[in-house]
């Protein structure tokens, strides 16, 4: 889940631009990874499902098994 964060928190950081006027004209100045901005909010959206699955997986582990499975294992253990 942090991974998700510090790359939407860099995702949001390559949309970060401004404009300078001047005589001649605007001056745009952005971000030198701008082009990276849809990567970065792709992974960072990948990156919060796989955090949410594992933290349910554990989390779904950690429940205990049903008596009949229990008594199966039992049964067919060595």
């Amino acid at each position: 889940m942090e991974l998700a964060a510090i790359l939407g928190s860099l995702a949001g950081t390559s949309r970060l631009g401004g404009g300078l006027a001047t005589d001649a004209g605007v001056i745009n100045v952005g971000s030198p990874f701008a082009a990276l901005g849809s990567f970065l909010s792709a992974s960072s959206f990948v990156a919060t499902c796989l955090g949410a699955v594992l933290c349910l997986s554990v989390a779904l582990t950690a429940v205990p098994w049903t008596a009949r499975a229990r008594q199966l294992t039992i049964k067919t253990a060595p």
